[in-house]
């Protein structure tokens, strides 16, 4: 499938993508933590570009009237760019970039992508953040991009070239969930269930108990993996 053509199919939002997308913009912020060698805004360009070429779900917004995830037309993967934040001596600064990208909403009927690549360098180190809307990845969906883009780049510094496999686009929703066909009736009762769950959605039990992570109204709560003091709580 040619990047630039514009011509894929548009897919119909499947249950989850569905429910994420009626919650107005979830997110997902993936945080790597890189030594060694300093990330070249040029390089990354060019890997940011590379991946967007590869996965057609970054190459997406949603559609409106049809709630379904289309390739935007006339869209060039040039047309990338990965934002580099400055931080000099402050350690921390990851931390408030991704508590303010974490409770940023991505303008899904817009004509941007549905992800951004940021990286936030220090003193100390360069930390690389890839955010997605949760309509077009989850988790697992992050860690392969992220793999993807520091396979990149190690590829293009050693080598001075990429070589991209463009990846399929998914198939139909429906298909995946009903090869024989979807019925009226499985449709009717997919609704249901999407429009209940959507209604219970403030009544959830957390993962995590609120002594543990405080709770705060409407907004994501950020949890650092690093032996802070903000994940060390009980």
């Amino acid at each position: 499938m040619d990047p630039d053509s514009g011509d894929a199919r548009p897919r119909k939002l499947g249950y989850l993508e569905d429910a994420m997308h009626r919650e107005h913009g979830c997110c997902v912020l993936m945080v790597a933590h890189l030594s060694g060698s300093r990330l070249l805004e040029t390089s990354m360009q060019t890997c940011v570009r590379a991946a967007a070429q590869r996965h057609p779900n970054l190459r997406s917004v949603i559609d409106e009237q049809t709630l379904s995830l289309r390739e935007l037309p006339g869209y060039s993967v040039q047309d990338c760019q990965v934002e580099f934040v400055q931080a000099d001596n402050e350690e921390d600064a990851w931390k408030r970039v991704a508590d303010k990208e974490t409770n940023s909403r991505f303008e899904v009927y817009g004509s941007v992508p549905l992800w951004k690549v940021l990286v936030v360098q220090s003193a100390q180190r360069d930390v690389l953040m890839v955010k997605f809307h949760h309509c077009i990845g989850d988790a697992g969906s992050g860690f392969v991009l992220v793999n993807d883009l520091l396979t990149s780049y190690q590829q293009l510094t050693s080598s001075g070239a990429l070589q991209v496999e463009p990846l399929p686009a998914l198939p139909a929703a429906d298909s995946l969930c009903y090869p024989a066909g979807r019925s009226e009736a499985h449709a009717s009762e997919a609704e249901l269930l999407l429009e209940e769950l959507v209604r219970r959605r403030s009544s959830w039990t957390p993962v995590l108990k609120y002594d543990a992570v405080p709770p705060t109204a409407g907004h994501n709560t950020s949890l650092y993996r690093d032996g802070t003091e903000e994940f060390g709580r009980t």
